[in-house]
């Protein structure tokens, strides 16, 4: 390989290697011969199947999709797991990955740009690693030889989406960062999942099947309970030892970290996963969910979402301590001897609850379709109601009342006097007939 390269890849295959001079008419034609065009004007397109979606994940290509109500189809929603909706699903290498960032353009673009690229990471030299390493509470590094470039990094790259949400990953030739992990020359490639302050290598060079490795190992001492993540770790497969504090309560979270050491140092730590919950920032969420108030905070409690369950006190019925790491670790042991809460809804549930989990459940939805609704209710109630005036216009329109009144009068007044005139002409020549009519009789 010669450097600089670039590379072009489509739909997860192979990595085409450009080999022309580096001339920008000679670069954009290799660009434009080696890119799809599903979408070159960069408009929303509207899909109603199923089938044209799985289209786009096959194709590997990067795709927002916004799924949507009321017309988001059911059997898509359903397909990807929708709980919530609008919900914003990124699709890149094959994965389906939820932002949860801020919908606004800069933070859609960064997101895009920083997701978009290669799966596996290319890190120059081992200070540079030092500082990535920080950045996340769990890293897969594939340390390779300076001189050996080595074909399952491809495998690498085809198995790295899965895993995007929760674990990124790098490769890196420094033979500082192989010293930083004790491997030797003959212990390379290796990949090693760095975490908690210390580090996991993988047991065989191929990474053929190093799939189930990196799901067990996924997982930090503690994770963080982050919008991303809360709906596979609260309501997933595995027992949760969940401890729900406030933000400046290091106090506690140093007790749960060494509750977590204990349980891994003893039994693997490989069966209970641990969690923290920020119970300010989750606040409704923790006292709907698990009635602890804000007073009763810091809590622990132990999950068991498989079975719709969680426990707040051991065998004794006292509650979980972060003081008390042995009960804790007891209890778990004797899950099943334990009196549980139930977390699923009620089978006599009423059908206003109902109804309140609903709009909890779709609450942008229902506020939607409840603003339409009072805005039509409120037309219908105002619009034949006269429009209100203020003092000032009530003034003119009394003068102007006042006005007409005193026209109309005057009007009937000039009537009345031509009728009596008229009266006054008409009756004179009656006389005078009369007159007449006697003078004539003699």
């Amino acid at each position: 390989m010669r450097f600089p390269t670039l590379q072009a890849n489509i739909n997860g295959k192979e990595w085409k290697e450009y080999t022309g001079d580096f001339s920008t008419k000679s670069v954009e034609k290799f660009i434009q011969e080696n890119q799809l065009k599903r979408n070159p004007t960069g408009e929303s397109v509207e899909l109603t199947k199923l089938e044209e979606l799985k289209e786009i994940i096959e194709s590997k290509e990067p795709w927002f999709v916004k799924f949507y109500a009321p017309w988001c189809g059911h059997y898509i929603c359903r397909e990807f797991k929708i709980a919530g909706l609008p919900t914003l699903n990124y699709f890149i290498h094959g994965a389906s990955l939820k932002f949860t960032g801020e919908r606004k353009l800069e933070k859609l673009m960064d997101y895009a740009i920083k997701m978009s690229g290669s799966p596996v990471l290319p890190v120059e030299t081992d200070n540079e690693l030092e500082k990535i390493l920080k950045l996340h509470d769990v890293n897969l590094v594939y340390v390779q030889s300076p001189d050996d470039e080595n074909s399952q990094l491809s495998l690498l790259e085809q198995l790295a989406p899965s895993f995007m949400e929760e674990i990124p990953f790098y490769t890196t030739h420094d033979p500082k960062t192989a010293h930083r992990f004790n491997l030797q020359k003959s212990d390379l490639p290796a990949a090693v999942i760095v975490k908690d302050g210390t580090y996991q290598v993988y047991s065989e060079k191929s990474v053929n099947n190093i799939s189930p490795w990196i799901y067990q190992e996924r997982h930090p001492l503690v994770t963080r309970i982050l919008p991303h993540n809360s709906n596979r770790i609260l309501k997933g497969d595995q027992v949760v030892v969940l401890g729900i504090t406030n933000p400046d309560d290091t106090e506690s979270e140093i007790k749960l970290r060494e509750l977590a050491t204990m349980y891994r140092d003893k039994h693997g730590g490989k069966d209970i996963m641990f969690a923290q919950l920020d119970g300010k920032r989750w606040g409704h969420y923790v006292s709907s969910a698990y009635g602890i108030q804000s007073n009763k905070m810091p809590a622990l409690i132990v999950l068991d979402p498989k079975n719709d369950m969680y426990y707040d006190h051991d065998s004794d019925k006292k509650k979980f301590s972060f003081s008390k790491p042995e009960t804790v670790l007891a209890s778990i042991a004797t899950l099943s001897a334990l009196k549980g809460i139930s977390t699923a809804p009620s089978k006599t549930m009423t059908m206003i609850e109902k109804i309140f989990i609903f709009f909890g459940d779709h609450w942008i939805m229902m506020t939607t379709v409840l603003f339409g609704l009072f805005g039509v209710l409120f037309w219908l109630l105002t619009k034949d109601e006269p429009t209100p005036i203020s003092r000032e216009q009530m003034k003119e329109i009394a003068k102007k009342e006042i006005a007409e009144r005193k026209k109309e009068k005057e009007k009937d007044i000039m009537i009345d006097e031509k009728i009596e005139k008229k009266d006054d002409l008409t009756s004179e020549p009656k006389l005078v007939e009369r007159k007449t009519m006697i003078i004539d009789n003699k």
